[in-house]
């Protein structure tokens, strides 16, 4: 009986000490569906580590005249919403290229090009940094030859919502629900985002692997390009 009532004390323990495991390893990854019904897990998944007070989101709104009419020299960090993506196309004449990128990648190069490329055949375009590191930003910006080199970044306003990755996503989702009903969370490895209201935005197809190329013919593609 000693022995019975001993085991039956454990077994509380026995029991919460995997329900505990099982919460901290949950904590550890996050689980994202794609549109083919099946399920990615993203282990140990990269968090913004600087949360933006209200007044810093109002200190350093988006502002459309430096957007436009960007100065070089005194660049400035700006949190863009995807409300500002609107207000960017209500004011031009063609779709919008949103350039996504994560400064503290070790090469971004890939990002830069498509930039450069969007001001050479002059499509209008906004580069948009998924997490809040401005001296990671300068050191990329410093010699990308960029007209536009106002730092523009996605903020993190609460714990909640300052996974890296959920932040592009959901700013996708945002500007553009039927991506997300067609692509659903396969958005968070998109870097390219054509922001349109006369058609139907979209996202660059999954396979680049990094390819400059890729992306270029993209681009040119969505935004008829002349054949060179």
């Amino acid at each position: 009986m000693s022995n019975h009532r001993k085991l039956k004390n454990k077994l509380p323990g026995v029991i919460l000490f995997p329900a505990v495991a099982l919460v901290l390893l949950s904590s550890c990854f996050k689980t994202y569906h794609l549109s083919n019904g099946e399920k990615y897990r993203n282990f140990r998944p990269v968090k913004d580590v600087y949360i933006v007070t209200e007044k810093e989101l109002d200190e350093h709104k988006f502002d459309y005249g430096s957007f436009e009419n960007p100065d070089t020299i005194n660049t400035v960090v700006q949190f863009v919403t995807p409300a500002d993506i609107v207000q960017i196309s209500d004011s031009i004449k063609r779709d919008l290229l949103v350039i996504f990128y994560y400064p503290n990648c070790k090469n971004i190069n890939l990002e830069l090009a498509m930039a450069r490329f969007a001001e050479k055949n002059e499509i209008p375009y906004i580069l948009i940094s998924d997490t809040y590191s401005p001296e990671r930003t300068q050191l990329w910006f410093a010699n990308s030859g960029l007209k536009n080199q106002n730092h523009y970044v996605i903020p993190s306003i609460n714990k909640k919502n300052r996974l890296v990755l959920c932040k592009k996503r959901d700013f996708i989702k945002s500007c553009s629900p039927e991506c997300y009903d067609l692509l659903k969370d396969e958005l968070i490895h998109s870097t390219l985002f054509r922001f349109s209201k006369e058609k139907n935005s979209s996202t660059e197809p999954m396979g680049g692997y990094g390819r400059v190329e890729f992306y270029t013919d993209w681009i040119k593609q969505e935004f008829e390009l002349p054949s060179e």
